[in-house]
């Protein structure tokens, strides 16, 4: 168990540092996506630990260093993510009619480009160095069987939480917290394939995947949404073009909320 999860540990780690290096200067966008899902996939290793360890390791403490740069890289990452989006409900319209929204996205893009290179230099790698030494000290203090049982626990508890949130209509909170909690399955469930397969989890980790893909985009476009609007309401001049289109994207919203719905619920089916 424990050379699998170091093995892990360090497979992410050197993702981070590689693509810290390639989106320095700039601000690639493959290279931003790849190092958020290094951090992600480092998160739920940590959390695991946390849950291993019994407490002793605690995965705030030893995350927040890599939570600030992730939290700047999502920003820049989330107006890439936009742009493309947006580019992609304007194919029938004059340039003329939207180009103010992408100057506003360009704006605010400058802007969080900047905070970026601060944070890209400012993060200091060895943070996770000082973090692998704690995890590997650690999980030698645990048996191998104990440990199993401690991971099984936490993934089905995941699942638990899950399914009361998936019940829940009508509040863009929770659903966003579902997507998180189908996040942090999908990571611990990849780790867990390595330390100790469990037939009954594992043959649902396609299931979940589509259905954290499905809340993936419907966050995409909550979040489009939500940035017409306010330049609707704030920056446009010519309005009846933007509410054109923020209709078109409320009602892909919509559709990918359901088909995210239905495969939570096969998720929770399977189990």
């Amino acid at each position: 168990m424990k050379e699998a999860i170091v093995s892990y540990f360090q497979t992410q780690q050197a993702l981070i540092d590689a693509n810290l290096q390639l989106a320095k200067g700039t601000h690639d966008i493959e290279a931003l996506h790849d190092l958020r899902v290094a951090v992600k996939r480092l998160k739920a290793l940590y959390q695991i630990v946390e849950i291993l360890s019994e407490g002793i390791f605690e995965y705030r403490a030893h995350f927040e260093d890599i939570r600030k740069l992730f939290k700047t890289v999502g920003s820049l990452r989330d107006i890439q993510v936009q742009s493309q989006l947006f580019a992609s409900f304007v194919t029938d319209l004059e340039e003329s009619e939207i180009i103010g929204f992408y100057q506003y996205l360009q704006k605010r893009h400058d802007k969080a480009s900047k905070k970026l290179d601060k944070a890209l230099y400012r993060f200091n790698p060895e943070v996770m160095n000082e973090s692998l030494k704690d995890v590997s000290f650690l999980l030698d203090q645990k048996s191998e069987e104990r440990g199993k049982d401690l991971v099984v626990k936490y993934l089905k508890k995941r699942l638990k939480q899950i399914t009361k949130l998936n019940r829940v209509k009508h509040d863009e909170r929770k659903i966003h917290l579902m997507r998180t909690r189908l996040k942090q399955l999908m990571y611990a469930m990849e780790l867990m394939k390595m330390i100790a397969p469990d037939q009954e989890l594992m043959q649902n980790g396609n299931n979940v995947k589509k259905a954290g893909t499905s809340l993936g985009l419907w966050h995409d476009h909550i979040v489009l949404a939500d940035e017409l609007q306010q330049f609707i309401k704030n920056y446009a001049i010519l309005k009846a073009p933007y509410r054109k289109l923020l209709k078109r994207v409320r009602a892909q919203e919509a559709f990918y909320l359901s088909k995210a719905r239905k495969r939570v619920q096969k998720v929770l089916d399977n189990r």
